[in-house]
């Protein structure tokens, strides 16, 4: 699973439950050792608008469903070429 992925489900079930979501999920595990000898963090939330987190959401659900959008939009250019008149 890719980082993006992962934060992408992070945000989603994040806007989905209502709760925040946190900074914690977004760094990476060598970081640990880097930011505190003892390898505890301390929770950071980042709280968005609902319509930023909605924004969010919708870009990643037409990220994830690119090519069959792709598909679709191919289709209805094809039925509007058959509609048209054809110029001599």
């Amino acid at each position: 699973m890719t980082t993006t992925s992962t934060v992408s489900k992070l945000i989603t079930a994040s806007a989905m439950l209502g709760s925040p979501i946190t900074v914690e999920s977004f760094v990476p595990s060598r970081s640990i050792a880097l930011g505190s000898p003892s390898g505890t963090r301390t929770p950071t939330s980042l709280n968005l608008e609902d319509h930023i987190a909605n924004m969010i959401d919708n870009e990643l659900y037409r990220l994830n469903r690119k090519e069959e959008a792709d598909e679709e939009w191919l289709e209805k250019q094809r039925e509007w070429a058959r509609m048209e008149p054809k110029l001599p």
